[in-house]
């Protein structure tokens, strides 16, 4: 599509425009054809009710002779009239049934039902049977109930076995507007249908023939347009081939014309444009090549001087060099000094402070072996009493055996004398409960002194674990004891060679003190001469930078000129391409 003509894909627009727009106008034509023949149903329905209701009382009086037998109620003046007028309106081909219904509606398992009060002669042999219940569905219940309350209903289009039907009901009034009837006409939904369709079918047949012949009118404008532009498309190439002596035909001032007028301009001024650049290209192409001779001899010259310039600053940065290496091994050597001096006294410092904390140790190890003495002296002292004590519990429990054997022999006599007192009888009765006494006394006597002896025995088990343990903390403070005296002696022996070491520590560190001294006069001397030769090799790399600069702008100029004949040269080779 992208590689068509603008002919084909206008037309191609154009085309489907024209479908589009046809289906639109067709639709809006379906649906106003549509909503005008319902509105001619509906004017139908309302002035075949108008003629009914001139028969309101027929009809009332009818109403009120549904009690009657079918052929009786049939044969009734008013119902032969009311079913003439009836017949007569059935003259058109699209309303295929007429009837009048009560206006009260029954139901019946949750079915709505109307008494049918008249109908035409095929809808009462055929279909609603006059006097009978007529079954309602939802929408003709719709269309019923619209019918009563707003004086007209219609119902949405349905089908049953007879057809596709559309049904409009309104209510019959008398003169004082009391309803006594729903009148209901039937209209044939096929053959409104095959109306609209063949109005439908006209509409699109119309449209078509109209469009196309918009269409081909269309074309042939299109093709009377843009042959111009045809013609300007051809020059536009030869143009750009490089003929610029081409022009296209000016032929009227509309929009094309002043295109093809402002295009032969275009054409002109880059005609004019061309000879410009030709004439400067071959001024330009002798100018580059008298600069390309100067910047080379001048490139030459430079190059010599930049070389004996580089010699001198080699020789001034192999000096800097030089004094920059003493410079810095003596930096290096006076800050080791210094770090020497530093350290030394640092080392003194902490000799002095180690040899007080060795003394300051001694004390407090003689003083520990003190208090060791007397805590083996107190632990034996106190292994001693607790030895005692172990005797004393020992002789405690032997005493607490004697007294429960006094109470279990208490209890033993006091129930003999229980057993003499039974026999005694009346006379013993008092002895009897002195005995019970006694024998209550000798129970809780036993029962104590045997908590006691269970206690004394916790007593004696505790004291043998204490004394174990007493007599190893004895024979563990006698081991301290030994260690805290060898302590004593490692100290007293750290303090004497403490001593010794500060001495020496102090001789060194003023001997480096000394050496830090002179190590920084003679570094002051070799900064001076590094600085020195420092702006010795600044000025000859400044020379030599200059020198190597200028060489580099020559060798860009000599280059830049090359680079300007060549482009001069093709300037003047594509200049040529054009034909003027």
């Amino acid at each position: 599509m992208k590689n068509r003509s603008l002919v084909v894909k206008a037309g191609w627009v154009l085309v489907i425009l024209l479908i589009a727009m046809s289906a639109a106008f067709t639709t809006m034509s379906y649906f106003r054809e549509r909503a005008m023949y319902f509105e001619s149903l509906l004017q139908i329905e309302e002035a075949m009710d108008a003629q009914l209701e001139l028969q309101s009382a027929d009809i009332q009086a009818a109403g009120q002779k549904m009690s009657l037998s079918y052929d009786k109620y049939m044969a009734d003046p008013a119902n032969v009239r009311i079913q003439a007028q009836i017949e007569k309106m059935l003259t058109s081909k699209i309303v295929t049934n007429g009837y009048l219904m009560s206006t009260e509606m029954t139901t019946k398992d949750n079915k709505h039902y109307a008494k049918m009060m008249q109908a035409n002669r095929t809808l009462n042999e055929h279909g609603a049977k006059v006097l009978e219940d007529y079954e309602l569905s939802a929408q003709f219940q719709r269309a019923y109930e619209d019918a009563l309350k707003k004086g007209t209903g219609m119902t949405d289009v349905y089908t049953d076995a007879s057809g596709t039907w559309i049904s409009i009901l309104s209510a019959i009034r008398t003169d004082k507007g009391e309803t006594v009837a729903v009148f209901g006409l039937d209209f044939d939904y096929g053959s409104i249908q095959s109306d609209l369709n063949h109005a439908l079918l006209l509409n699109i047949l119309i449209g078509l023939v109209i469009g196309g012949l918009f269409i081909g009118l269309m074309i042939w404008l299109l093709i009377r347009t843009v042959r111009p532009l045809k013609r300007m498309a051809e020059v536009s190439k030869l143009a750009a081939e490089g003929d610029l002596s081409v022009s296209v035909p000016v032929n009227g001032r509309d929009e094309i014309g002043l295109v093809s007028e402002n295009f032969n301009h275009m054409v002109e001024s880059i005609r004019k444009l061309v000879g410009s650049i030709k004439t400067h290209s071959d001024e330009v192409a002798e100018s580059s090549d008298l600069l390309t001779v100067s910047a080379k001899q001048t490139a030459e010259a430079t190059g010599e001087a930049a070389r004996a310039v580089e010699e001198v600053a080699a020789g001034a940065e192999n000096q800097l060099q030089s004094a920059e290496e003493c410079k810095r091994a003596m930096v290096e050597m006076a800050t080791g000094i210094e770090r020497i001096a530093e350290s030394a006294g640092v080392v003194a410092d902490l000799s002095s402070q180690t040899s007080r904390d060795a003394a300051q140790g001694n004390e407090v190890v003689q003083q520990m072996i003190a208090q060791m003495n007397r805590i083996e002296s107190v632990m034996t002292e106190t292994g001693g009493v607790i030895h005692e004590l172990r005797t004393r519990s020992e002789e405690v429990g032997e005493i607490m055996a004697l007294i429960a054997d006094i109470a279990n022999q208490t209890n033993l006599l006091a129930l003999n004398a229980s057993i003499e007192a039974a026999r005694a009888g009346e006379h013993g009765k008092g002895f009897a409960v002195v005995a019970v006494e006694v024998r209550k006394l000798a129970e809780k006597s036993k029962e104590s002194s045997e908590h006691i002896a269970a206690l004394l025995r916790e007593i004696e088990a505790n004291t043998k674990r204490a004394v174990a343990s007493m007599d190893a903390g004895v024979n563990e403070t006698s081991k301290g004891t030994a260690a805290a005296g060898q302590a004593g002696e490692v100290f007293e022996r750290i303090l004497h060679a403490i001593q010794q070491v500060a001495g020496q520590v102090q001789e060194v560190s003023a001997a480096s003190e000394e050496m830090s001294a002179g190590t920084e006069e003679v570094a002051a001397s070799l900064e001076e001469l590094a600085r020195i030769a420092q702006e010795a090799a600044d000025n000859t790399q400044n020379v030599a930078a200059s020198s190597e600069e200028q060489l580099a702008a020559m060798e860009e100029i000599s280059s830049a000129s090359g680079h300007l004949k060549e482009m001069s040269v093709l300037l003047q080779r594509q200049v040529n391409a054009f034909k003027l």
